[in-house]
C-alpha cells in the first residue's frame, strides 16, 4: 500500500483580515450549526493572536474567591 503524505491545514492561517474573518463567521452561521459556529469562533480568535493572549498570566485575581466575607450570605 502507497504511503499518503498528509499536511497540518489550519483555517486560521488562512484568515488574514477583517473581511476574511467575516466572511468565514458568516458561512459557519449559515449552517446553523452551534458546533461550527463555534470552532469559527476559534479559528477566528486565534487568527488574530488571541490563543496567545488567552495562555498570558494577567496577574488578576478574583476578589469574591481571596475573600470569603465578601460572598453573600445566601451563597
Amino acid at each position: 500500500m502507497e504511503r499518503i503524505e498528509t499536511y497540518r491545514w489550519d483555517a486560521a492561517d488562512y484568515l488574514n483580515g477583517e473581511a476574511d474573518r467575516l466572511a468565514y463567521l458568516n458561512a459557519a452561521l449559515e449552517e446553523r450549526d452551534p458546533t461550527l459556529v463555534a470552532k469559527a469562533l476559534g479559528d477566528i480568535a486565534r487568527s488574530r493572536g488571541m490563543g496567545r493572549v488567552a495562555e498570558q498570566p494577567t496577574g488578576a485575581t478574583n476578589s469574591a474567591d481571596s475573600d470569603p466575607g465578601s460572598r453573600r450570605r445566601d451563597e
